[in-house]
């Protein structure tokens, strides 16, 4: 019962975690991961931030370009990519955020780098159209749900060129949807969306296939904890499911525990509280900022073994609360 629990119930998000037909050795993935560290580019395009000013080139050529971001401060650090679309302004941009916490319906979000720790480097590889851009930085409100910030925009302008740019070769694939129901057999899903992924360096491939904005970020668990340790949150598709007999389910349907939703905790009246963070006891690993449907992004990672979870802070279109509320939080676990 509770392995058809955990796989065919109703999502209001799926997030589809797999490792695909890539290396099986670790030759092959130095090799992939090596072609995703140039994807046909002569220079990576590094911005470095510090505690709050991010400085940076003001331009590229188009087509798939890497950023990275290398934090040299005390906090976490982002950066997000907003086309500003035809006759739009920097300054405009700017005066919008401040009065509304929010962009306008002109500006375009392109992705960029999620929550990147205190002296660690993170990256993304994007599909650039030629256009003018503003690179924006997000922090969080008092519920925990994400907003742009009018301090410190840069312009960036992306410009035609005739260069062949390379697309990366994935070895994890990572699709963010809204299906309603798993409809897989569970003995299917289980292997497909299960699979196990092994520690080391991977290409991830971060595909929006619902028909809103969606991020994703990425935190890695201090070693010995999993997310469902903390209080406010356990393994569920409701309140108070049996640890136990759901490990069991999903060890069963031949995920090994792999990918796990993560729900919040209830309280003595079997009422769902309502966290304004993630799990605790983690740490920031990169991701990718708000992605448009149809949009694909590229990370390299180098994924240590034990518990990771992916989730989203953007503010959930009805509630304004963080989508991470909403079943937008799911936990996954690299192998040896």
């Amino acid at each position: 019962m509770y392995k058809w629990v955990m796989l065919a119930i109703n999502l209001s998000l799926f997030v589809g975690l797999m490792a695909c037909g890539g290396p099986t050795t670790a030759s092959e993935t130095r090799k992939q991961a090596a072609k995703a560290s140039s994807v046909g580019i002569a220079t990576e395009i590094e911005f470095v931030a510090n505690n709050g000013a991010i400085t940076g080139p003001s331009s590229s050529n188009n087509g798939w370009v890497r950023f990275t971001l290398k934090n040299n401060g005390s906090a976490e650090a982002n950066m997000a990519l907003i086309n500003l679309g035809s006759g739009n302004s920097l300054e405009s941009l700017s005066s919008y955020i401040s009065e509304n916490k929010g962009l306008p319906n002109w500006a375009i979000p392109s992705a960029g780098i999620a929550d990147t720790a205190a002296g660690t480097t993170a990256n993304v590889t994007l599909m650039m159209d030629v256009g003018e851009y503003a690179i924006v930085q997000y922090e969080l409100a008092d519920n925990g749900s994400s907003y742009p910030v009018n301090s410190g925009i840069l312009p960036f302008t992306v410009t035609q060129s005739d260069a062949v740019s390379e697309e990366p070769i994935a070895t994890v694939i990572v699709r963010m949807q809204d299906v309603g129901v798993v409809i897989n057999p569970v003995k299917q899903a289980g292997k497909t969306l299960a699979s196990p992924i092994k520690q080391g360096k991977h290409i991830l491939r971060i595909t929006n296939d619902d028909d809103v904005v969606h991020e994703l970020k990425l935190r890695d668990m201090d070693n010995g904890v999993s997310p469902d340790q903390d209080p406010m949150w356990v393994k569920q598709r409701g309140c108070f499911v049996d640890q136990n007999k759901l490990k069991d389910s999903v060890t069963s349907a031949g995920g090994g525990g792999q990918h796990v939703r993560l729900g919040p905790a209830c309280d003595e009246n079997d009422e769902r509280l309502s966290p304004s963070e993630p799990p605790v006891n983690s740490t920031s690993a990169g991701g990718v900022m708000g992605l448009l449907p149809g949009k694909t992004a590229y990370v390299v990672a180098e994924l240590n073994t034990g518990y990771y979870y992916i989730y989203s802070a953007l503010p959930n279109a009805e509630t304004g609360k963080p989508d991470f509320l909403h079943e937008y939080i799911q936990e996954f676990i690299v192998s040896y």
